[in-house]
Parts: structure tokens; sequence; C-alpha cells
């Protein structure tokens, strides 16, 4: 079933003007990363090699590396694109309003621009980090490093000077996007948009529960 998400005019979650060689040089990136995705699928992630990929692909080793500084980034590409973008909102929006409602807002504005082939491709790398150790060791540092980016920029703010609070807000606001992306996979039918305020807001209310009924 088609993913049901609502799309912005062009291929890129964010999009400014390209130039002609942007252009180029953001389709070759797309076309690797879709083989590699595929044969990882196909042969398994370890018995793929760089080789293989770039074979498939149409480009030399060489090309591939200047693209791509592993395998496993060029598996992630779609989700490095994304949080990205996500890390270029939040220097944004942090700045103005340090807050999870600040972040969460950017953050559901980011996925109403996620294109049906973005989530096609993150569709099959969650089936892949789930049997590839490799993969999802670097799908969490990845996640790691984005958390500590997006709370580098809270704490660079001057509402910004609670350490714990600003990495509750950080990792919170990571977490929140990884669950919906997993949810979705599970249920790509959903409106990814309408699913992650739905988490935002299951959030809010397990947060003003009584400690005891809180489940956690």
């Amino acid at each position: 079933m088609a993913p049901q998400t609502r799309t912005g005019t062009t291929s890129a979650i964010e999009a400014p003007a390209e130039s002609l060689r942007e252009r180029r040089r953001r389709q070759t990136t797309d076309e690797i990363s879709a083989v590699a995705l595929r044969l990882f699928d196909e042969r398994g992630f370890t018995e793929t090699t760089v080789d293989d990929i770039a074979g498939e692909a149409g480009v030399s080793r060489a090309t591939f590396f200047r693209y791509f500084r592993s395998k496993e980034e060029a598996a992630l590409h779609e989700l490095i694109d994304l949080s990205g973008a996500m890390d270029r909102r939040s220097r944004a929006s942090s700045a103005v309003a340090p807050t999870l409602a600040a972040l969460t807002e950017c953050t559901a504005d980011l996925l109403s621009r996620v294109t049906p082939q973005q989530m096609t491709h993150y569709a099959v790398l969650r089936q892949l980090i789930e049997r590839e150790d490799a993969l999802r060791q670097a799908a969490d540092a990845h996640a790691h490093a984005l958390a500590e980016r997006i709370r580098s920029r809270l704490l660079a703010t001057e509402q910004g000077n609670d350490r714990l609070e600003t990495r509750v807000l950080a990792e919170t606001t990571v977490a929140l996007l990884q669950a919906t992306l997993d949810e979705w996979v599970d249920s790509p039918e959903s409106d990814l948009v309408a699913l992650y305020r739905d988490a935002v807001e299951r959030l809010r209310r397990c947060a003003a529960l009584p400690e005891e009924q809180r489940g956690l």
C-alpha cells in the first residue's frame, strides 16, 4: 500500500533553490542509496560490498566514496537527510523558544514535506535495522548524535542553562520522531503528520497523569 504522507511539490525534504550541479548530486546520492538498500535487502548487509553497490549503480568505487563514507551511511541516507533537516530547523526554532512545543512543531512541519519515495526507503531501512546489527548500531549512534546537536543548540540559548532539561528536551524530540516513523512502518496507511501529533499528545497526557498512573 502506498504511504499516506502529506508532501510538498519537490523531492527534497527541505528544498531551497538548487543549482543544476546540486540537483544532479542529489539525484546521484538518492540513486546510489536506493541501490544499496535493495542489495542489502536481497543479499544481506555484510554480504554486500561497496564494489557491488557501485557496480549496480553504474558508478566507480571512487565515486561511491565521494558521496558516502561507508555502507552504513549509504543505507541511512534518507534518515540522515531527514535528521539533517530536523537539525537545521531546530537551530532556528530553539533560538526563538527552546521548548518541547517549539521543537515538536518544527518537526511536524518537516514531516509534512516527506515524500512517498523517502518513506518507502525508510520502511525498507527499518526492516534492515531490525535484522542487521551493524545498521542498528549505526542508526543508534546517528540518533544520539542528532540529540546532542539539538541539545547544544538549546544550551547556547539564553534560557538553555539547565543541562538536564536540555537533555530531556533534545532526546525526547528525537525519540518522538523515531517512535512515529517506527509506528508508520507498522501502519503505512496512516498519515505521518497526524501520527506524529498523536504521539506528542500521548506523551503530554502521560506526563499530566498522577505519578502512580503513568506506567513508567
